[in-house]
């Protein structure tokens, strides 16, 4: 997926609940667009060479979109690192609108995620993952 500069979007990091994710996109009425990916927009230099590419590649999207995000879903739970909460407080301090998330208890009905140690090509790995974190019932 390619970030088009002429759509609005929700940006989410991390493993946002879906009930969460479900409400924004009611509520917003845009497509998802997750800032964890490298979509190879410039450096920003916001945080130090030495954070890890995850969130080097949250804070450099989501500066390149300003203009394109209504909201942010930031995962800020155990279930993130802490530097992704750092991210999402840098973010708000920045003027965006960041909805800080914990998806602390996972349900049984949960995918298990086993699909990033697979074999599978990196494409299809991508849309595997993202189906468990949102799925388009109107499909």
């Amino acid at each position: 997926m390619n970030a088009d500069l002429k759509k609005e979007y929700i940006g989410f990091f991390g493993h946002p609940p879906r009930d969460i994710i479900d409400f924004c996109v009611g509520k917003y009425k845009r497509d998802l667009i997750d800032l964890d990916i490298d979509f190879g927009f410039p450096e920003t230099k916001t945080v130090p060479d030495a954070y890890c590419q995850i969130i080097t590649n949250i804070i450099n999207n989501s500066l390149a979109l300003k203009r394109n995000l209504k909201v942010i879903i930031a995962s800020v739970g155990e279930e993130k690192c802490d530097q992704g909460r750092f991210a999402a407080r840098i973010l708000k301090d920045m003027g965006f609108n960041v909805i800080e998330t914990r998806n602390e208890v996972y349900s049984d009905d949960e995918e298990q995620i086993k699909i990033s140690t697979s074999l599978l090509p990196l494409q299809e790995k991508i849309d595997k993952i993202m189906k468990t974190v949102y799925r388009d019932d109107t499909e």
